[in-house]
């Protein structure tokens, strides 16, 4: 998210990891990611899907790696998975190679608690700065700079918060220091 095209960045990262890269292409599009490595014509380790309909992405890219004969690529798959999550896609044929499990490994079942990802939303490249988005449908993000809102009733408890540019103004809200 970082560049300004999806194709220069996985020639980039392939550049630094030409043997092991692990490419995540649900960024955008996985199709239009699978078809964009494979006209750079080199081949990662693996690739990598962490959000979406893995089990049809997963046939879909396994069939499409293996037509252009790259049959040794890897599938990775990782998002919020746990042992359930796992079994099924593999009862349900998923050519999936290694699954990247994080919050149900290290989190209590009983225990409750909030899935949070970090995403990019504005980079500085060259001394100019842009907003940056993804727009894989589960996993959309809005460029920019934010901060929270925070609202109060007029007893002063704890009503509710907004999520908003770190420009735009709620005069009612007490504002926190805006995110890096």
């Amino acid at each position: 998210m970082a560049h300004d095209d999806e194709t220069e960045a996985f020639g980039n990262f392939l550049d630094v990891f030409p043997e092991q890269a692990t490419l995540l292409v649900d960024t955008y599009d996985v199709r239009r990611a699978i078809d964009k490595i494979i006209a750079l014509g080199r081949k990662p380790a693996s690739v990598r899907l962490d959000s979406g309909d893995v089990l049809a992405d997963s046939l879909w890219t396994r069939k499409r790696l293996d037509d252009v004969g790259w049959k040794d690529v890897q599938i990775f798959v990782s998002g919020d998975l746990d042992e359930n999550r796992i079994e099924t896609l593999l009862h349900s044929g998923a050519p999936v190679d290694a699954f990247g499990v994080g919050t149900a490994l290290s989190m209590s079942a009983d225990a409750p608690y909030v899935g949070v990802i970090d995403k990019l939303v504005e980079v500085e490249l060259d001394h100019r700065v842009r907003g940056t988005a993804k727009f894989s449908e589960d996993k959309k993000t809005f460029p920019g700079r934010k901060q929270v809102f925070r609202f109060a009733d007029a007893g002063e408890s704890y009503s509710g918060d907004i999520i908003g540019l770190e420009d735009e103004a709620f005069p009612s809200a007490r504002t926190a220091a805006p995110f890096p």
